[in-house]
C-alpha cells in the first residue's frame, strides 16, 4: 500500500495530480485518494461488495434508478419511478420505461433484453453473486408489455412480475441497493465468476473503466459519448479520475492536503475530520448514512455460537462510551439492524446498556465460571474471543482497544487483531474464518434485512460462498418474518411485522450495532457538482456532472 502512495507522488509530478492547468483548458484530472483497495471490481460477487469498489464502479455502471442526495429514488437508465398505472399490486407487477437515449459505452443502446439478461445472471446457479434478494421473487419480465397487459415499446418498456406482493421492489433496480444492470451483448456466454473481477467493466455511466491495478489505483476516462446529463451551465466535465487506494484514511486526506488529490472520503474520526476541516481550499460535506458501524459475530464459531456470551459481550461492551469518547458525542448509539430513518426502526438494543454485572450474572447462569485471573471458562476453556477489523484504521484499532478494556471488566478476552482490508473482505468474512469482526455495512433504502439475515444468505462453500449473512445466523421465526416482510405493501403492517424481526436480533445478538455513519468527503473548491449521498449509491452517483473548473 506504500508503494500506491509512491506512485501518487510520481503521478502528480508528472502534471495531472492537481488538475489545475487541465481545469483551466476544460475537463481535467481529478484524483480521489482512497484508504481502501477493493480486492475486486465485479460489485455483484461476494469479495466485491466493498465500499472501494462500489466508488470505483458506480462511475461506470448504472441501474434503472438510483438515490439522490437526499435519499430519494430517482430515474437513471428509466425515464421515472414507475408509479400510478405502472403499479399493480395482487401479485406485484411493475413497469420501467427506459431513456431511448441510453447507451452502452460501446455505443450499443440499453434495451430491455439487457434487463431479463441480469436477472437470469443474478438466478443462474453456477454465478456466486452475494445475494439473490429480490431477484428470485421474480416470476418474468416481459419487453412489450405494461402492468395492465398491454403493449408497449418492446426495446425500451418491461413489466417486472413478482411472484407475490414485494415491497423492496425498488432497491432491487437501484444503484442504492446495491445492484446494476449489466450488458448482454458483452457478458453473453462469459464467466460471471471472473470476467469483470480484474478490470473490462462495461457499463452505461459517465466514465469508462481505463485500467485498474490491484492495491493501487483505477483510472477512469471520461466517455466522450455519454448520454446522460453533463455538469450545469458552460462548466466543462472532468476528462478523467484516477482512484488512488493509500494505506490510510490519514495518508487520503495528507494527499489532498498536499495538493496530490482532490477528493477524499474520511470514515467518522473526530481527528480526521477536524483536519479535513483546516484543509486551506477545501469543503467538507457529511450527511448520515444508511451505513452502520457494528460488530459481527460469527454465531457458527465456539464461543460465540453460544447466545450467552453474545448477549454478555453486549452489555459488557459500552457503546455510549465509545460514541461518546472516540467520536465526540457526534453521533448516536445505533440501537437496531435498521436504521432510524427506516421504516419501521425500533430501538430494539436499548436494553443493551452497559451493565458489567449483568454480563457477568448472563455467563455465569450459562455455566461459565470466573478463574483466578479473572477470565471466565467453561470446559477448560478461557472466554477469548479474537476481534478483527482492518489495519491502516485507527478509529477501529482504538474502539478495538477500548472495547477490549470494557469487556476485560466483565471476565471476557477481547483480543484485537489488525488484517490487511485484503484478507477481510476478499475471504476470512464471507468464509467465515473469523469469531468477531468490526466492519461497516450499508443496505437498501428500503428496511429489508432479509439479505442479510435470511438462514438462506448464509455463505457456504457448497453456494460458492454467496450470500451476505456473514453471521451464519439462523433462526426460523425471523425467517418467516421477514419474508413476510418483505410482502406486505401496507406500511403498518410492515411495521408491526419488522419489530418482532428486530425483537429477535436484539434476543439473539448475531451482531452488535455501534453508531450510524455519517457519509462524509472532503474536496477541494475548485471541484463543483459533488453532492454527497446518504445511500450506498455513494458520493459518485452524480459524477457526470462534476467539473474541475471552480465557482
Amino acid at each position: 500500500m506504500a508503494f500506491g502512495a509512491v506512485l501518487l507522488g510520481a503521478l502528480a509530478l508528472a502534471g495531472c495530480g492537481s488538475g489545475d492547468d487541465d481545469a483551466a483548458e476544460g475537463g481535467g484530472t481529478l484524483i480521489d485518494a482512497e484508504d481502501q483497495a477493493p480486492p475486486i471490481l465485479n460489485v455483484l460477487l461476494p469479495e466485491g461488495v466493498t465500499v472501494a469498489a462500489q466508488r470505483v464502479v458506480s462511475n461506470v455502471q448504472q441501474n434503472l434508478l438510483t438515490s439522490d442526495d437526499e435519499g430519494r429514488f430517482t430515474p437513471q437508465l428509466a425515464t421515472q419511478v414507475p408509479e400510478g398505472d405502472d403499479l399493480r399490486e395482487g401479485p406485484l407487477r411493475v413497469t420501467f420505461r427506459l431513456d431511448p437515449a441510453a447507451r452502452w459505452s460501446d455505443g450499443e443502446p440499453v434495451t430491455s433484453a439487457d434487463v431479463v439478461f441480469t436477472w437470469r445472471t443474478m438466478m443462474d446457479d453456477d454465478n456466486t453473486v452475494a445475494s439473490r434478494s429480490g431477484w428470485d421473487r421474480i416470476r418474468t419480465i416481459t419487453p412489450g408489455r405494461d402492468a395492465s397487459g398491454g403493449a408497449c415499446p418492446e426495446a425500451t418498456c418491461l413489466t417486472v412480475a413478482f411472484d407475490g406482493d414485494y415491497a423492496p421492489w425498488r432497491d432491487v433496480f437501484s444503484v442504492s441497493g446495491g445492484n446494476y444492470i449489466l450488458p448482454e451483448h458483452v457478458l453473453a456466454g462469459a464467466d460471471f465468476n471472473t470476467v469483470w473481477n480484474a478490470g473490462g467493466v462495461i457499463g452505461s455511466g459517465p466514465y469508462t473503466l481505463e485500467s485498474f491495478t490491484p492495491g493501487v489505483r483505477a483510472v477512469l476516462a471520461r466517455d466522450p459519448d455519454y448520454w446522460g446529463p453533463g455538469p450545469a451551465g458552460d462548466a466543462a466535465p472532468i476528462d478523467r479520475i484516477v482512484v488512488d487506494f493509500l494505506a490510510s484514511p490519514a495518508a487520503a486526506l495528507a494527499a489532498v492536503r498536499q495538493g496530490e488529490a482532490q477528493m477524499a472520503s474520511p470514515p467518522p474520526d473526530p481527528d480526521l475530520i477536524r483536519t479535513a476541516r483546516e484543509i486551506a481550499g477545501a469543503r467538507v460535506q457529511s450527511v448520515p448514512s444508511l451505513f452502520f458501524e457494528h460488530v459481527i459475530l460469527n454465531t457458527a464459531r465456539a464461543p460465540l455460537d453460544d447466545p450467552a456470551v453474545r448477549r454478555a459481550l453486549a452489555h459488557a461492551i459500552d457503546r455510549q462510551q465509545i460514541v461518546d469518547v472516540l467520536l465526540d458525542g457526534g453521533v448516536p448509539v445505533l440501537q437496531s439492524v435498521v436504521r432510524p430513518e427506516q421504516l419501521g426502526f425500533q430501538p430494539a438494543f436499548e436494553e443493551y446498556d452497559h451493565d458489567t454485572a449483568e454480563a457477568v450474572a448472563i455467563l455465569e447462569a450459562a455455566g461459565w465460571a470466573r478463574g483466578d485471573d479473572g477470565v471466565f471458562a467453561k470446559d477448560g476453556r478461557p472466554l477469548r474471543i479474537p476481534l478483527a477489523f482492518d489495519s491502516g484504521n485507527r478509529l477501529r484499532l482504538t474502539t478495538a482497544r477500548l472495547m477490549a478494556e470494557q469487556a476485560r471488566a466483565a471476565g471476557i478476552v477481547l483480543a484485537p487483531q489488525a488484517l490487511s482490508p485484503e484478507r477481510i473482505f476478499g475471504s476470512d468474512l464471507v468464509q467465515g474464518d473469523f469469531s468477531a469482526l468490526m466492519a461497516a455495512f450499508g443496505g437498501g433504502v428500503d428496511p429489508s434485512v432479509t439479505g442479510l439475515l435470511a438462514s438462506d444468505q448464509i455463505p457456504t462453500e457448497e453456494n460458492g460462498f454467496s450470500g451476505q449473512n456473514v453471521y451464519r445466523w439462523s433462526d426460523p421465526e425471523a425467517d418467516s418474518l421477514m419474508r413476510r416482510s418483505d410482502r406486505q405493501v401496507d406500511d403498518a403492517a410492515r411495521v408491526a411485522t419488522l419489530a418482532r424481526v428486530q425483537e429477535i436480533v436484539a434476543e439473539q445478538v448475531p451482531l452488535i450495532p455501534l453508531y450510524q455513519q455519517p457519509n462524509t468527503v472532503v474536496h477541494t473548491e475548485a471541484l463543483t457538482g459533488v453532492r454527497q449521498n446518504p445511500t450506498q449509491a455513494e458520493v459518485f452517483w452524480n459524477s457526470g456532472e462534476w467539473s474541475l473548473g471552480g465557482d
